[in-house]
């Protein structure tokens, strides 16, 4: 017998039009448990029309323990947020993918220059593109989304 364990994620940002977009999809694929759709630090936790009959729960503030515990977490959040939690995210043990543009540069400059809140994140970044970096991504703790 096959059993089949589906992968626990959770959202940040899920309050945004990229993080609505990603608990819609998220909550039909089949190999997916939804687990978590956070928004901000320090949010009341709140409803989100948008995610009625999708995520019937309150989105709640955004609590980087609970989201530690999962399998992966999708960071649908401002550069600035994503350069301080992703990293941790990652080095405590979920897969991390985030789509603000704080890990897309590897020139330290030009990342210094457009995203200066991103310091060195301390572990590997893998640029999410499959057609080129597809060896990289297996094993990638921290992947910056196009």
């Amino acid at each position: 017998m096959n059993t089949y364990t589906p992968v626990r994620v959770g959202v940040a940002g899920a309050t945004g039009y990229a993080g609505v977009e990603l608990v819609r999809r998220l909550s039909r694929h089949p190999s997916v448990r939804l687990s978590a759709a956070m928004g901000s630090v320090g949010s009341e936790p709140r409803r989100i029309a948008a995610l009625n009959h999708i995520w019937d729960s309150p989105v709640q503030p955004l609590d980087v323990d609970a989201l530690a515990a999962l399998d992966a977490v999708f960071l649908a959040t401002p550069d600035t947020l994503s350069a301080e939690v992703g990293p941790a995210l990652a080095a405590r043990g979920p897969r991390v993918f985030d789509l603000s543009g704080a890990f897309r540069l590897r020139d330290k400059g030009l990342r210094e220059r457009w995203y200066p809140h991103s310091p060195d994140p301390g572990l590997p970044v893998t640029y999410g593109l499959t057609e080129r970096y597809r060896g990289e991504l297996e094993h990638a703790r921290l992947i910056a989304c196009a």
